[in-house]
């Protein structure tokens, strides 16, 4: 399927084969593609997931169209991977590479791939929402950031905000259940470890009782194996696991991050409130909910050095005297929060 993919990514996003198909010139396969995808209402669960799957397979093979062969497959596995594309890498200094791809960003966007992000990010299927999520990641970009902004001020977006406040609300009801699961375990362990104690103890004063005894033998074995049997519960550790919300979390959490890039104020600010829509959300409250409901794994993974911070966090949320929730509930930076998040969650 993965070849399948990339082979049509690369027939729809090649538009350096204008002389042998003039129609596909201005990507015009690829813009009829993305708006089948959101008019048919009724497709198939698999052709959505091609359909997106294929949409990001293009932006990153056609970011190395004019690159060698060998080139165009190592984005592709960059794709697979789900890392960012070669381009978009932190501190490359091909500048001029860059730009280009800021430019192929905005086109896929203007031609329809913010619409596919948008309404299949709304989708009931987890692994459509997914896609569409990673889509919308690999996207952003400024020009994008603006493209989203006004597609998110109208009421008509309240099922996006809807859907996110849903998965915020899945993720730490999930936290929840994850720390009572551990809880539970850690109970069990504790009642084991006693019992064993007990028969321990008894089975020595029946020992200490019977020194001579043609039991003792018997009495020995048994003690050999509730020894063995006390080593095991004393092991049981049940620990949280941060990367146990889940890798679909995380691709909320990176595509918010981008959103609100760079301190991008008109994305903040919806994310902040949406005052046309009948029910608003402030997602800066729930980033800090989410943090919360984290809480002590976070304090823990700063303290054993887990990830490195930057300045004002690392202190914001190392020190006990800071009231970081109300900190973050006041910055305008959400996408440092999710920034840190993000880490913590890959590390």
């Amino acid at each position: 399927m993965d070849e399948a993919i990339r082979d049509i990514a690369r027939l729809f996003g090649s538009a350096l084969s204008s002389e042998s198909s003039p129609s596909n010139a201005g990507l015009q396969s690829l813009t009829e593609m993305m708006k089948m995808l959101c008019d048919d209402l009724a497709c198939e669960v698999s052709f959505q997931l091609t359909g997106i799957k294929v949409l990001r397979a293009c932006l990153y093979i056609t970011s190395a169209e004019k690159s060698s062969e060998k080139d165009r497959l190592c984005e592709f596995i960059r794709f697979l991977n789900d890392d960012t594309p070669t381009l978009e890498g932190v501190g490359r200094k091909d500048l001029e590479g860059q730009r280009r791809f800021r430019i192929l960003q905005t086109r896929f966007a203007q031609l329809g791939a913010m619409q596919v992000v948008t309404k299949f990010f709304c989708s009931n299927n987890v692994h459509v929402v997914h896609e569409a999520l990673k889509l919308g990641a690999a996207l952003m970009n400024p020009s994008v950031q603006e493209i989203f902004a006004q597609a998110l001020a109208p009421a008509s977006s309240e099922p996006f905000f809807t859907k996110l406040k849903s998965l915020f609300d899945e993720s730490k009801e999930s936290i929840k259940a994850q720390k009572r699961s551990i809880k539970h375990e850690v109970r069990e362990a504790i009642f084991m470890r006693s019992a064993v104690d007990t028969e321990i103890k008894a089975l020595r004063h029946r020992i200490a009782q019977s020194p001579q005894s043609g039991d003792t033998t018997k009495l020995e074995s048994k003690m050999k194996k509730l020894l063995h049997k006390q080593e095991r519960t004393s092991m049981v550790k049940a620990s949280f696991s941060i990367a146990g919300i889940g890798k679909h979390m995380l691709d909320v959490l990176t595509m918010m991050m981008r959103l609100t890039r760079n301190s991008y104020t008109p994305l903040q600010d919806v994310l902040r409130e949406q005052r046309v829509n009948n029910t608003s959300y402030n997602f800066i409250s729930e980033a800090a909910s989410f943090l919360a409901a984290l809480e002590p794994e976070l304090k823990m993974a700063i303290e054993n050095k887990i990830l490195e911070l930057f300045g004002s966090w690392k202190k914001a949320f190392t020190c006990s005297s800071t009231p970081w929730r109300a900190q973050i509930a006041k910055t305008n930076e959400l996408w440092q929060i999710l920034e840190y998040l993000i880490c913590v969650i890959e590390s």
